[in-house]
């Protein structure tokens, strides 16, 4: 059976948020199967736009990771035309980052060339002692008030990067 088409996929979220190790995580479990195996997490903030391929044997498809900064947020919208789905990474951890999170989201959401694409909505760091409860991540986030239309193509989890909970659900997506 010929492979599915890549599927390329962007992730986006604030500085800090778990971007760089999540595309790391997928990528080590894609190779290995094994959600929470060892990965080196020696990570530098991305500056400028990180690729990373993987193939599925499950599925059989190669996934194209597009991983923009969040100190290139000013430049995000022009990687939107380019992507079949969009993961967008929030801490769940940090109080202080969750509102702008929030409304970074709510304006990539508006962009007009979304508005036929999946969104996973990856609610990062649920292994942290400062983890915020999912009804105050929802109370700040407000998804829940968004137009149907665009309620419809999100999809929502929480996860840790760290220690690979969710990965196979994320990767399954």
């Amino acid at each position: 059976m010929a492979p599915e088409p890549s599927v390329d996929v962007l992730v986006l979220g604030l500085q800090g948020g778990g971007k760089s190790l999540l595309v790391r995580r997928l990528v080590n479990l894609a190779k290995s199967d094994i959600p929470d195996a060892p990965i080196d997490f020696d990570v530098v903030a991305t500056v400028g736009v990180e690729l990373q391929s993987l193939s599925t044997s499950k599925r059989n498809r190669n996934i194209k990771f597009r991983e923009v900064g969040g100190a290139m947020l000013p430049v995000w919208a022009q990687y939107l035309r380019d992507c079949r789905v969009l993961v967008y990474v929030v801490d769940m951890s940090d109080p202080l980052m969750l509102a702008s999170s929030a409304m970074e989201l709510y304006v990539l959401l508006t962009e007009s060339v979304l508005k036929d694409r999946k969104v996973l909505v990856l609610f990062n760091k649920i292994d942290q002692p400062t983890v915020m409860s999912r009804s105050e991540v929802n109370m700040c986030m407000q998804l829940h008030e968004m137009p149907q239309p665009v309620k419809s193509r999100l999809t929502i989890m929480e996860i840790s990067a760290v220690d690979g909970t969710n990965m196979s659900g994320v990767l399954a997506w």
